[in-house]
């Protein structure tokens, strides 16, 4: 049976529906696309403030530059304490926002302003980078303006990209595609001359991934990647240009290891895998590898026929194999030689897949649900797949000249696929193993989704179906679908972006009173919160904090407040000694929410003694001699008996029933909170069998606004004496050597000064 592979290097080819003569009508879709992708990221623009606490504190350290002659510090005056936290982030991630707005304060924009919009600005080169990087499937000005929809239109991009969302990630997805496109020109461009400029290029952009982002190592790991799969493709098809392409970029890759040396040297990057000595680990065989490939391909029309190299080089299927066969060696080597190196790559440095429990919940390390997914790209999940599919089976359709057969079996294949594939894959791997990066996902998917919609059309387009004894162009029909698909995909996504609200609980009312801290505590005043509102005490309430979510991310501090607030025991030494004397508590109603969380980086194995389960199911029953409030949750229904007794008092008794059943029990506690003071009053049952439960139930005047189940042991824990046994009158902490006094509380926070004696 014949083999035939086509040349590996060919145009792209591809049909375009908007003529020249049309380029105005392009440019306007272009521009509406832009327009939309813009509205659709300024949902959260609607809220003071940034999005989450990672913002809040590049936010401080931002300010700490710009007061500094707009140079970055090394340290951020106001994270931690008494030493402070070093800004451990890629410095681009500050420059992102340092270098327009060195521009723009002639403006009078502040620099808050120009952080909220800098992220829409990068949504949109998102946009404009897919619209080139997808003309490497196919030529079609149709294809990449679809392209540029999915980008400007996705949620998992919007994710990243919305106004005051402020993130390493928000920026890195346009730096690996312009490191993408500078790779594929390198291998499209026939000038020589041309082709070492791009390399160049390429090694440049490249390099840049860790200094946007210490997640940017991305980059230079899918140029590696893609650069692997273009050489295993040059073999495989025998192509030695395709080859010699290959080990130009190889050439890239190391030049772009070497800048990043220098760029380590200047402090600019962080140590990561692919820029230590180890990346040589990898480095090395596949170099040697793409150089015996490049022999062996050149070799090939040499070998006398009949030979056995001949035999083994002379077809695709024995290529296939003895790549197969080689991957199996390496692998093995790699595992036994290399085991830490080989899982550092394959975790990202540790970043995917984690079973640590403080690092799954503080670097949103947990691995997505498919509800999550389904929410950040909807019906893309499904395109994309499908344009894959279209492309191998009929990208010849539309202009496709580069594909491998066997017989009549035909698979299209060329550079662009290869690397947007890799781009997909690599990507996807990571997506199912961290919820972080779904906004790296949202570009691959977009790419394929677009050609998978005008892939379809170009096969249809042929075709008619009969209507009404009338023929109707089946692309027509296509038009129709995909133009409702389109409005959908806008109005699920806007429904999104402006039904969002801020991460961790961040409110007006918490920043109010981080308002209130800024100007109404010593400047140099330490506060002690939860990491996370820990970074809005240092952007907003211009104090130091004792942790926070990124320079001060400190797993040890983490778990010993953890610890402290789930404590029974006043635990004084954790304040005077391991917190270093803190001048104040910050405490949120907030973490009632949050419990969860709290107590899993808190170690805690026994949760359901801390359980806190909402009501969130009211009613009122009863009869003439009593008065029946019903409360139910999904976990459990509850009772609130009112009695009246002769006296003219009344008597009160709280019951307790796994929801759905009608065999209450009594419960030991009831506490009452005024909703408007803080103030609270406890009624403890006389039933010696009462379940040592409580219901706890908030009140505005004679009001119900709320009812919760609290587990045994949360009502004597830290955390609740200060969120509510601590009032303007009263604090139920009782320690030796420190005193508590609530010195500010609104409905979501409450600032507890300290005092050491």
């Amino acid at each position: 049976m014949e083999e035939t592979t086509h040349s590996a290097d060919s145009s792209r080819g591809g049909f375009s529906w908007l003529s020249t003569g049309n380029i105005y009508v392009m440019v306007a879709i272009a521009i509406a696309i832009i327009a939309l992708a813009i509205w659709l990221r300024t949902g959260l623009l609607q809220y003071q403030g940034l999005f989450e606490p990672d913002a809040f504190f590049y936010y401080t350290a931002i300010k700490q530059a710009v007061a500094n002659g707009f140079v970055l510090s090394k340290t951020v005056a106001l994270s931690g304490y008494p030493y402070h936290s070093g800004f451990n982030e890629a410095p681009g991630v500050a420059y992102m926002t340092l270098i327009p707005y060195y521009f723009l304060r002639f403006t009078g924009l502040s620099l808050l302003s120009v952080m909220r919009w800098v992220p829409i600005g990068f949504g949109i080169l998102d946009a404009i980078a897919a619209y080139f990087l997808v003309q490497y499937l196919s030529k079609s000005r149709v294809l990449g303006l679809l392209a540029m929809f999915f980008v400007a239109a996705s949620s998992g991009n919007i994710a990243r990209t919305a106004g005051a969302v402020y993130r390493g990630d928000t920026f890195v997805s346009f730096f690996a595609m312009i490191a993408l496109i500078a790779m594929l020109m390198v291998l499209y461009v026939d000038n020589e001359k041309k082709r070492y400029i791009y390399t160049a290029i390429t090694a440049l952009l490249v390099s840049l991934g860790p200094v946007v982002w210490n997640g940017g190592v991305l980059v230079p790991a899918l140029f590696v990647a893609a650069t692997t799969c273009i050489v295993l493709y040059g073999f495989v098809a025998s192509s030695q240009k395709t080859l010699k392409s290959g080990i130009l970029l190889l050439v890239a890759m190391l030049v772009a290891y070497f800048l990043d040396q220098v760029y380590l040297a200047m402090s600019v990057i962080n140590q990561s895998v692919f820029t230590s000595i180890d990346f040589f680990i990898l480095y090395v065989p596949l170099a040697l590898g793409a150089i015996l490939m490049y022999y062996l391909i050149s070799a090939r029309h040499t070998l006398k026929q009949g030979s056995i190299g001949s035999q083994l080089l002379g077809s695709i299927f024995n290529r296939s194999v003895i790549l197969v066969f080689a991957a199996l060696i390496l692998l093995v080597v790699m595992a036994t030689f290399f085991a830490p190196y080989l899982k550092n790559v394959l975790t990202n440095g540790n970043s995917i897949y984690q079973q640590n429990n403080v690092a799954a919940t503080t670097q949103e390390l947990q691995p997505p649900t498919y509800g999550f997914i389904f929410a950040s790209f909807g019906l893309q999940l499904y395109l994309a797949p499908i344009g894959v599919l279209m492309f191998l089976l009929f990208a010849h359709v539309h202009g496709n000249t580069s594909y491998l057969r066997k017989g009549k079996l035909s698979v299209n294949m060329n550079y662009g696929f290869v690397v947007i594939f890799v781009y997909l894959a690599a990507s996807t791997y990571l997506q199912l193993g961290a919820i972080r990066y779904n906004s790296i996902i949202s570009i691959p998917l977009a790419l394929f989704s677009a050609y998978a919609i005008y892939s379809i059309f170009k096969l249809i387009q042929p075709y008619s179906i009969v209507v009404a004894r009338a023929d109707v162009p089946l692309k027509f029909v296509w038009i129709g679908v995909v133009f409702a698909f389109l409005v959908l995909q806008v109005a699920l996504t806007a429904g999104q972006s402006f039904g969002s609200v801020q991460a961790d609980g961040i409110n007006p009312y918490f920043l109010q009173a981080m308002v209130w801290l800024s100007q109404n505590t010593p400047q140099n005043a330490t506060v002690l919160p939860l990491w996370p509102d820990g970074s809005v005490v240092e952007g907003w309430g211009n104090r130091q904090a004792f942790m926070d979510s990124v320079g001060g991310e400190n797993g040890t501090r983490i778990l010993q407040f953890g610890q402290f607030l789930f404590n029974t025991s006043p635990d004084q030494n954790y304040l005077i000694n391991n917190a270093y004397k803190p001048d104040y508590i910050l405490v949120r109603n907030f973490w009632f929410d949050e419990l969860g969380g709290i107590a899993i980086e808190a170690n805690i194995t026994n949760l359901s003694q801390y359980g806190y389960d909402v009501m969130s199911g009211f009613s009122i029953g009863g009869n003439q001699s009593q008065q029946i409030y019903q409360f139910t949750s999904g976990t459990y229904a509850a009772q609130l008996v009112v009695t009246p007794n002769a006296n003219g008092t009344r008597s009160l008794v709280a019951l307790i029933a796994p929801y759905g059943s009608n065999q209450y029990l009594p419960i030991k506690h009831i506490l009452f909170i005024n909703g408007t003071t803080g103030n609270y009053t406890q009624i403890d049952s006389n039933y010696s069998q009462a379940l040592n439960y409580t219901l706890l139930i908030s009140l505005t005047g004679r009001n119900i606004t709320s009812a919760v189940i609290l587990g045994q042991t949360l009502p004597y824990t830290n955390l609740f004496r200060f969120l509510v046994e601590c009032t303007y009158t009263e604090c139920n902490y009782n320690a030796q050597n420190v005193t508590a006094r609530v010195v500010y509380a609104n409905s979501d926070s409450k600032i507890i000064k300290l005092t050491y004696t």
